[in-house]
């Protein structure tokens, strides 16, 4: 009864709070909700110290509010960062009273850091070297959508993590920074033993849009799996590279999977539409 009271108070908390850009005098007052726990508000910022130990309640619904209503208050829920970071592995999903909706806690805990500049990255980038997982994984998603360069060499030691899914998040992550010096270890990341992280390492590698990368994506059109042929073809298509065309028109003809043949002939009519825009520019400059 006193998880379940704590859990409709918090919902009376975010009933009336804005979007992320409102401030939080436009939020129901904490000193509204009676819990042992959640007494007299009367700041701003006791209310965020108030949602941040919420934080860790041992109810999943209690957790996803509490990082909602953070989420609400903007760049004001900046002090609760230390919690919020605790719980950027918090997996666990809160289903409400309605059961076709559910709502993962992790995901709103994503959001109200993202409403946080400063400080951000130094804490996101000592979660790389934590032994859970999950923690490394998903700090390294967050880490890439700021697309700081000072998460590029850590995420590159990562390309060897014991764990397939930190391998795998890491490399297609790489490729948002488009950074010259993930290139190298991506196209080592080619050659893991396991396809998923194969498979995302040539999707990063099309971000790259370097021609240095095209033998090895070649290479990865002769992968074992559908998958992993099917995302190198892409990549070259994406590269639009004159030297990887006879090599995709074999792939578009002869390779058993038709998933990877489609992705073949898309990639070669990207790149023939491209030298055939070349070729009217050239001529045009010849009249």
């Amino acid at each position: 009864m006193i998880v379940k009271t704590r859990y409709i108070l918090l919902l009376a908390l975010i009933s009336g709070c804005g979007k992320p850009s409102d401030t939080v005098s436009q939020a129901p007052k904490l000193s509204h909700i009676a819990t042992s726990e959640v007494s007299h508000a009367t700041s701003p910022e006791e209310d965020v110290t108030i949602l941040a130990r919420q934080l860790g309640d041992s109810d999943p619904k209690v957790r996803f509010t509490a990082a909602e209503a953070l989420w609400r208050m903007g760049p004001k829920c900046a002090p609760a960062l230390p919690q919020l970071i605790e719980h950027i592995d918090d997996e666990e999903w809160a289903h409400f009273e309605n059961p076709r909706r559910g709502a993962e806690v992790r995901t709103m805990v994503d959001r109200a850091i993202g409403q946080i500049e400063d400080g951000v990255v130094p804490l996101l980038l000592k979660c790389l070297h934590s032994p859970k997982p999950a923690r490394r994984r998903n700090a390294a998603e967050l880490l890439a959508a700021r697309k700081d360069l000072r998460a590029v060499e850590p995420m590159i030691n990562l390309l060897t993590d014991s764990s397939r899914l930190v391998r795998a998040v890491v490399a297609e992550r790489l490729g948002y920074f488009a950074a010259p010096q993930a290139a190298l270890p991506l196209r080592a990341a080619l050659k893991d033993d396991d396809w998923y992280v194969r498979m995302k390492a040539a999707s990063a590698l099309a971000r790259t849009k370097s021609s240095e990368v095209v033998p090895d994506l070649i290479v990865a059109l002769q992968d074992s799996e559908e998958n992993v042929r099917s995302a190198a073809a892409e990549a070259l298509g994406v590269i639009e590279h004159a030297g990887s065309v006879q090599a995709l028109t074999t792939a578009a003809k002869v390779d058993k999977s038709q998933y990877v043949r489609r992705a073949a002939t898309e990639s070669l009519n990207r790149i023939g539409k491209l030298k055939e825009q070349q070729n009217i520019a050239i001529d045009g400059g010849n009249e």
